[in-house]
């Protein structure tokens, strides 16, 4: 997406992007991409607009520090800016996230549930 330092340490930056995350919630409610994450547009440093994705900003904020690597959601909600949700990693790391059979059977009920569809769940009984 960018590969200008995320401007930390700039409160208008700061203060721009926390009005765009939900304060209960803490969903992006700006604009998203076609994956469903948060994108936060920014004059760069020659003012030129420059896009990061909303996550990689919300942990740069809450740590105080650059990203080194993937930010991952541990909710995997790609919306979500909670802090505590995000965690930096490696893209081996963000690929066992992915293959995780529960954190996959959790996604699969999710989007069947969003299609307004019911998850069954079949007791076999005495």
């Amino acid at each position: 997406m960018s590969a200008v330092e995320i401007p930390i340490g700039d409160a208008s930056f700061v203060g721009r992007f926390l009005r765009y995350v939900d304060p209960v919630s803490g969903e992006w409610t700006g604009y998203r991409d076609d994956d469903g994450y948060g994108i936060f547009t920014w004059p760069g440093p020659a003012g030129e607009r420059v896009k990061f994705r909303a996550h990689r900003v919300a942990w740069a904020i809450a740590h105080q520090a650059q990203p080194t690597g993937v930010i991952r959601h541990g909710c995997d909600h790609p919306p979500c800016c909670r802090p505590g949700c995000l965690k930096d990693g490696t893209q081996a790391d963000n690929i066992a996230d992915r293959d995780d059979p529960r954190r996959r059977h959790a996604r699969r009920a999710a989007a069947i549930a969003a299609a307004g569809q019911q998850v069954l769940s079949l007791a076999f009984g005495p």
